[in-house]
């Protein structure tokens, strides 16, 4: 019994701290950081990525994210070693929330890359450093 015991409390240790926090297969240029879903399946996706990443990967990877018909995704990129907002992003009560804490909390990076899939299905990719001022990137 204590040794089915032990080895319960491995596997759930492990899995605790052992297991990697994204969805991205280890040789890939990206990965997840944080993720919120509200009740009504809109989303919102936090990813870092390595520099060997290029634009175009970067949005065959959001346009993989979830999306609900009718609904709006929303991914956003940061470079490798940023101070990316995983924990409130996904602890998010609501869609506000989520968006407060990407536009506006103190001591956040600004990601270099945003996609949008809004209700209607239309899509955008910024590239935030070549368009700065865009209602996407953070200002």
């Amino acid at each position: 019994m204590r040794i089915l015991l032990a080895l319960v409390a491995l596997v759930v240790i492990g899995s605790i701290f052992g297991g990697r926090a994204s969805s991205d297969p280890p040789d890939s240029p990206t990965t997840e950081a944080g993720y919120f879903k509200s009740a009504s399946n809109d989303r919102v996706f936090t990813f870092s990525y390595q520099p060997s990443a290029t634009p175009t990967q970067l949005r065959s990877r959001a346009d993989g994210a979830a999306y609900t018909q009718g609904q709006m995704t929303a991914v956003y990129f940061y470079p490798a070693g940023a101070t990316i907002p995983r924990d409130g992003v996904t602890t998010a009560k609501n869609l506000f929330e989520a968006n407060r804490v990407l536009y506006e909390l103190n001591g956040m990076s600004k990601w270099d890359f945003a996609y949008m899939r809004d209700r209607n299905g239309d899509v955008r990719f910024i590239d935030c450093k070549a368009s700065p001022t865009s209602d996407l990137c953070r200002q």
